[in-house]
């Protein structure tokens, strides 16, 4: 029997209606970027965006798979390899369209054309945008002006250096948001539920005897443990359960958290996880619950901050 969540390598048919779903607005999005990443004169806002498009991609594949209920991992690579590809055909094909406009944004009739015969695309990148270049640094993406445009193979490599980071980008997004195990007996995914008090923060040789007592059921083990002295270094005890109560297990995660503030005053919390997604029952992990809450400290990110601390950002 397994002790700890994994993924079953199962798809929803309704997967598919999701994920065309998502190729459409991501083809969509793909147009207005390419007419955005034209008009705007500045390549600082330029980046921006294209952050901005590749988290947006991201929550795009991410959403589909969880509505779909996607538990394979090797159908959720390929799902972000198939929206890179319509983004990068689309985008490329759109971009296109709007060098080459008459007096319209974007040349409709020219982009579906060029749509149907990606040859044609490819003949305008190779001997007339790559050559030439259509935007410099210093008069802006929509410039008319050639006399500083980036061309060859510098514009090549910032191309690519653009779309590795969509694609790494979405790939972030999607691992960030797509993160809770799903029940199979009830069809849902779990639901997050942190337990409101914390214990002290433990050292790293002793994670594999904290692994140990709760994977061979001795909860007696964190009736020793005492509650965090500080605010900057806790032991926090959180599960996924179902969304209705429905099932009899959970999934429970131990985790170790370090803050450190910065000379500005500024705070970062690191997260390390002693045990995560731990196959454990109901009843065991409200024992759990029960013995942090009788340590006494409460969860430090369940009330209000003192006064002069630092402000918490976990990363």
């Amino acid at each position: 029997m397994e002790k700890y969540y994994r993924l079953s390598g199962k798809v929803s048919p309704a997967y598919a209606a999701y994920f065309v779903t998502g190729a459409v607005l991501t083809a969509a999005l793909s147009v207005l970027y390419a007419i955005g990443m034209f008009y705007i004169p500045s390549v600082y806002l330029s980046v921006l965006v294209t952050i901005l498009f590749a988290a947006a991609a991201g929550f795009i594949a991410a959403k589909a798979a969880e509505w779909g209920q996607a538990r394979n991992a090797a159908v959720w690579g390929l799902s972000l390899l198939a929206y890179f590809a319509i983004f990068t055909y689309v985008h490329l094909t759109a971009y296109a369209a709007v060098v080459f406009r008459a007096t319209a944004v974007i040349d409709l009739e020219g982009f579906w054309s060029l749509l149907k015969g990606p040859s044609y695309t490819y003949r305008l990148f190779t001997e007339a945008i790559i050559p030439y270049g259509v935007w410099s640094f210093t008069t802006g993406s929509g410039s008319s002006s050639n006399a500083s445009a980036v061309s060859g193979g510098v514009l090549v490599g910032i191309w690519v250096i653009e779309h590795l980071t969509v694609l790494g980008g979405s790939a972030w997004t999607f691992r960030a948001l797509v993160r809770r195990p799903f029940f199979e007996e009830t069809k849902r995914w779990g639901v997050e539920r942190v337990c409101d008090a914390v214990w002290e923060y433990q050292p790293e040789a002793a994670f594999a005897g904290i692994r140990e007592a709760l994977e061979s059921g001795r909860l007696d083990y964190f009736r020793s443990l005492k509650p965090a002295p500080s605010y900057d270094r806790y032991c926090r005890l959180s599960c996924y359960a179902d969304a209705e109560n429905a099932h009899e297990n959970v999934y429970l995660s131990l985790t170790n958290s370090l803050t450190v503030s910065n000379k500005k005053g500024k705070a970062k919390t690191t997260d390390k996880h002693i045990v995560r997604h731990l196959i454990i029952s109901e009843t065991s992990y409200r024992r759990l619950e029960a013995f942090a809450k009788e340590a006494g400290r409460e969860d430090p990110d369940s009330e209000e901050r003192p006064s002069g601390e630092a402000e918490w950002e976990t990363v």
